[in-house]
């Protein structure tokens, strides 16, 4: 009798990475959180994968490939595109209404952090990645590339945010 190895789950994605946008796939080797807030992966792999660069003046007009990974360092957000896929994701039930500003962008979004969080230290050093829902990105300069500017989930990089405030509409 033939073991069946589990069935990963994968997503479909747009991932901000240091003056480019990627858009691909992306089966992460176990839980989604667990996986990209593992310190041992120095890179994630994206299938079915366009590294699109977000600069007017670069000459080229991206790369196609059908495997192409990321480092885990320059990754500024993942952005998961179908809300289905969100459904197994799992994260902190609290949150808070937070804008974050990237070298290139500007998300704003429902940071999932815990209630007890103070406004001036939301973002621990326990891991790198935390969950965003019902989030906007905005381009804070002109970009060469078409994104998604509403998502239901983003998993944003602690280490690529130039600075947040909490949103009061």
């Amino acid at each position: 009798m033939a073991l069946n190895a589990p069935q990963l789950s994968s997503y479909n994605v747009e991932v901000g990475v240091h003056n480019f946008l990627l858009k691909g796939l992306f089966a992460p080797r176990s839980d989604f959180f667990v996986f990209i807030n593992d310190p041992d992966h120095a890179t994630y792999p994206f299938e079915e994968a366009q590294l699109l660069p977000l600069d007017v003046t670069y000459q080229v007009p991206g790369i196609r490939q059908n495997l192409i990974n990321l480092n885990r360092d320059m990754v500024a957000f993942i952005s998961v595109l179908e809300t289905r896929q969100t459904e197994r994701l799992q994260y902190v039930q609290a949150s808070r209404r937070v804008v974050f500003y990237t070298e290139w962008f500007a998300i704003r979004g429902e940071l999932h952090v815990h209630g007890e969080a103070r406004d001036d230290d939301l973002l621990d050093t326990s891991h790198d990645f935390f969950a965003l829902t019902h989030a906007e990105i905005h381009p804070l300069r002109p970009i060469a590339v078409n994104i998604t500017r509403k998502m239901p989930f983003v998993a944003i990089n602690r280490h690529r945010i130039l600075a947040y405030n909490v949103y009061h509409p």
